[in-house]
């Protein structure tokens, strides 16, 4: 059988993408994950809305998000990487400013699922699967790289949107945002294409290293993704106003969430020693099994804890702690 080499391999344009891609994902992300929850207590304040019911805003962009990663990953094929990162950034710029406006719930509940359906649903998926596609080799190591840059958005936009709000209210903080992704986003995804195919890399592949069909590895992973967004989605979206109900500031509970994250992404690289024997295989395939569990709990002693902290660096040590913990965790994968 002729070798027919991989036209991204050693390509240094596949770099660009990856950093273009981190990068809208951070920000974008980093706004319809979980960048609400410095905004639920401002929320509160100003318009007196319950808390669940602002929470709700988050949730119809999430649900947004999941419908439009399906429905998007097929348009991508269609109309190429470009012009559906265009479209999905400016949806989500687009709905961000006119959500700055809002004097309704169902108005927030309304462009956040606009937002997450259109903008976030056609830059997630897409995008990692672009990454995908111009890594053929190093793919778990350049997703890898996005998913962290993603991850230092859900971090940082809240922080930063902390100071915002202090400095221009919540409409402006949201407007601001808006038009920062508009401006600096739109012209990154002109860079943006996608990766040259040969016949070899056209179609997936049927045999895995594993054993397993594609379509059974496809469902254990979507399970994971849920389990661990189970684990996730109290101290993402509830952690910041938590916080600011013990009196600390904005700044300080934003800071907090920010670190969390950060400690998350150094401590799996960190502490991920690759596994030499089928024993240490074994034992980590037992790991992931109580992995869900073990987060969950670990997560709601996380939150019963910060509930009674006296200080900012209590706050610190106990996030920090907790991601360290977890992330020893995450940092066995199964064999």
């Amino acid at each position: 059988m002729q070798y027919r080499p991989d036209p991204t391999e050693n390509h240094p344009y596949r770099w660009v993408i990856l950093a273009v891609s981190s990068l809208i994902l951070a920000l974008t992300m980093g706004q319809l994950v979980n960048g609400l929850s410095a905004y639920v207590v401002p929320l509160e304040t100003a318009q007196g809305w319950h808390r669940g019911d602002i929470s709700l805003i988050n949730t119809s962009g999430l649900v947004g998000l999941a419908f439009g990663s399906i429905v998007m990953g097929f348009v991508a094929e269609k109309y190429g990487i470009r012009r559906i990162v265009l479209f999905g950034v400016a949806c989500t710029g687009l709905a961000t400013l006119a959500a700055s406006q809002a004097n309704q719930l169902w108005q927030l509940y309304a462009l956040f699922f606009i937002a997450g359906l259109l903008g976030g649903g056609a830059l997630s998926a897409p995008l990692m699967a672009l990454i995908g596609n111009w890594f053929v080799r190093g793919a778990g190591l350049a997703i890898g790289i996005a998913a962290a840059g993603q991850a230092m958005g859900q971090g940082g936009v809240p922080f930063t949107a902390t100071f915002l709000i202090e400095a221009l209210g919540w409409r402006g903080a949201m407007a601001a945002q808006g038009t920062v992704t508009l401006v600096a986003l739109l012209p990154l995804a002109l860079v943006l294409r996608n990766a040259p195919m040969t016949s070899a890399n056209t179609s997936l592949a049927t045999e895995t290293p594993s054993g397993l069909p594609n379509s059974v590895i496809t469902g254990w992973i979507s399970i994971a993704v849920v389990f661990c967004c189970f684990c996730m989605a109290v101290p993402l979206m509830h952690l910041v106003p938590l916080i600011q109900g013990q009196g600390f500031s904005s700044p300080e509970a934003g800071s907090v969430l920010f670190t969390m994250l950060m400690v998350a992404i150094f401590g799996v690289i960190i502490l991920d020693v690759p596994a030499p024997s089928t024993h240490v295989i074994r034992v980590r395939r037992k790991q992931c099994q109580f992995y869900p569990a073990l987060s969950f709990m670990m997560k709601q002693k996380l939150m019963s804890m910060l509930r009674r902290a006296s200080g900012p660096l209590v706050l610190y040590a106990l996030t920090v702690a907790d991601m360290i913990g977890l992330a020893r965790w995450a940092a066995s994968p199964p064999g």
